[in-house]
């Protein structure tokens, strides 16, 4: 008897593994989503900005949370805080060095629920070719059923310590006098069902 119940276990075993991920794949909606970073300037003010080209996929699989990833893909020459001047800076060898690194990514490693829409994701996020992980606390609602297909609502905000990327870590000395070291990323927006 306690052969039979060890072979129904191990037979258990594989099935669980062999099951498929019943994961869809999301597409950002870029027209509705967006990806804002804000800055300390001097120490008294923040600057805004954004990166207006970018794309993303989610695998999500509600009923096995664990099977689901998160990509993104950013291009630095979209940085965007509304001043050009500013923007050529940043796109320079000083900060991201858009002519050698023209992007950066965010691959989740795992992503676990919380509580309610509340998930932890962790990642690796790359900026300049340097990839360090990240851990965030995202809100992620749906999918739902909208105009035919499932989307999936998403937002979340974390913070990054820029010198740690090397992104101006040069300029100044690295002095966060004028700029200041950490980063505080948005992230919000939607994202649907690939047909």
């Amino acid at each position: 008897m306690k052969k039979i119940l060890s072979l129904l276990s191990v037979w258990l075993c594989v099935l669980t593994l062999a099951t498929p991920s019943l994961a869809k794949q999301f597409d950002v909606d870029s027209a509705h989503s967006s990806i804002a970073f804000s800055v300390t300037h001097l120490g008294l003010s923040e600057v805004e900005g954004r990166f207006n080209d970018f794309q993303g996929t989610i695998h999500w699989d509600k009923a096995k949370i664990s099977a689901s990833k998160i990509d993104w893909t950013v291009k630095v020459e979209s940085v965007d805080t509304g001043n050009a001047k500013r923007d050529e800076h940043l796109r320079s060898e000083d900060f991201f060095n858009q002519a050698k690194f023209t992007t950066m990514s965010f691959k989740s490693t795992s992503v676990s629920k919380l509580s309610g829409d509340k998930y932890k994701v962790d990642g690796d996020l790359t900026m300049r070719g340097v990839t360090k992980r990240v851990t965030m606390s995202a809100t992620i609602k749906g999918p739902l059923e909208v105009m035919g297909g499932e989307s999936i609502g998403f937002s979340t905000s974390f913070k990054v310590n820029r010198i740690e990327y090397g992104v101006g870590a040069g300029w100044k000395g690295g002095s966060d006098k004028v700029v200041g070291h950490d980063v505080f990323v948005r992230i919000k927006g939607e994202a649907h069902e690939t047909e």
